[in-house]
């Protein structure tokens, strides 16, 4: 088994500490015993070991964790930044956590152990704190066959980041295509045939069988965006999809076992419709065994310039935009987000007659209802 993240400590402070930072990924496990730590080093392969330093002072433990060169190894201690007596290799918390997380994305060129693989077809623009954290949540849940539930606002990216999980799934590395089906745009009355499938007969017009689209994820993944439209009479169904991999065509007496993995999205509070009675608690359990939250374009503004560049690349647009409008826009709080951000580009693409584009171009939505 690889890919896991350790935290080795004894000091609660610390384990807390590095917890809140890595919140989110699929899998993390505290040790506190040098007992737990030697068996992980020979049992597992290729995963993350944050170490408090305190531990490994003067013990020849620091001398024998050098041979297990396939994992990731970092000290890091809570001592103050200039005690003489550490060494300059070891990180000092919590000011180094941007240290960290840039060598935990970056150190390897191991292509394929390397915890941000970078080969994929789509690119999560951006180089702030809260993106290299979210790469690499991808690239954790990635390795597993869990599912994963992306969660925030709308326009954030949450689609892409499904799409990215999935070529960098084992899956999506042999090729096999990503179905995705967006619940708020299929009729209610309809979902059931569109995911699962008709039987011939089952119904007046059904003059001939029909695979679902859960079926024709059969050994690749799945993508449900807006999964807290789900119809609530449908959801023990998908739950048994999700649970025991198993899907029956409407009209048929015969399940099919298939193996699919989930990805959902929602821009919705799941947990607040459990309470309300609109979605139900255990398929909840179920989808989100890994919860990724994809934060909104106003906590990570700086990322704005890398995004506009990204988005011109993408259109094959030879722009660029000036230092004051670049200010203009990290100024702006993007309720719509990326997606707001790339509407505003467009239009000050096709009123910009050189190839940069000034603040003057720039107009907000929301100042643009107050015209209309």
């Amino acid at each position: 088994m690889e890919g896991k993240i350790f935290f080795f400590s004894q000091n609660p402070a610390f384990v807390s500490m590095c917890a809140n930072v890595f919140s989110g990924f699929c899998c993390f496990e505290v040790l506190n015993s040098e007992k737990s730590f030697k068996n992980c080093l020979l049992h597992f392969a290729n995963c993350i070991f944050l170490c408090d330093y305190e531990l490994f002072k003067g013990d020849e433990l620091f001398d024998e964790i050098t041979k297990y060169n396939g994992h990731k190894i970092f000290f890091l201690t809570t001592k103050i930044q200039h005690s003489s007596d550490i060494p300059k290799y070891v990180i000092h918390l919590p000011f180094g956590f941007p240290h960290l997380l840039k060598m935990i994305d970056f150190e390897t060129d191991d292509e394929e152990n390397s915890f941000c693989k970078k080969n994929v077809s789509f690119n999560l623009a951006g180089s702030s704190p809260s993106v290299k954290k979210l790469r690499l949540q991808i690239e954790q849940a990635a390795r597993l066959k869990d599912c994963v539930l992306f969660t925030g606002e709308s326009g954030t990216g949450k689609s892409l980041a499904a799409k990215i999980l999935h070529e960098m799934s084992p899956a999506g590395k042999k090729g096999k295509k990503l179905i995705t089906e967006n619940i708020s745009a299929i009729s209610e009355n309809l979902v059931e045939s569109e995911l699962f499938g008709v039987k011939t007969g089952a119904f007046t017009g059904a003059n001939c069988e029909r695979e679902g689209l859960i079926g024709r994820a059969d050994g690749s993944s799945i993508f449900f965006d807006e999964i807290g439209d789900f119809p609530l009479h449908l959801q023990p169904k998908l739950l048994l999809a999700v649970q025991d991999g198993l899907i029956r065509k409407i009209g048929s007496d015969e399940s099919r076992k298939v193996d699919v993995r989930f990805i959902f999205a929602t821009n919705q509070d799941l947990r607040n419709k459990i309470k309300n009675g609109g979605f139900r608690k255990d398929l909840f359990f179920r989808i989100s065994a890994v919860e990724i939250e994809i934060p909104p374009l106003r906590k990570r503004k700086e990322d704005i310039s890398e995004l506009s560049t990204e988005y011109f690349k993408k259109r094959g647009l030879d722009f660029s935009i000036s230092k004051t409008a670049l200010l203009k826009l990290q100024d702006y709080d993007w309720p719509g987000n990326i997606r707001e951000l790339e509407n505003c580009l467009a239009k000050a693409v096709r009123n910009c007659n050189k190839n940069v584009i000034g603040p003057e171009l720039i107009h907000f939505f929301e100042q643009d209802l107050q015209f209309w």
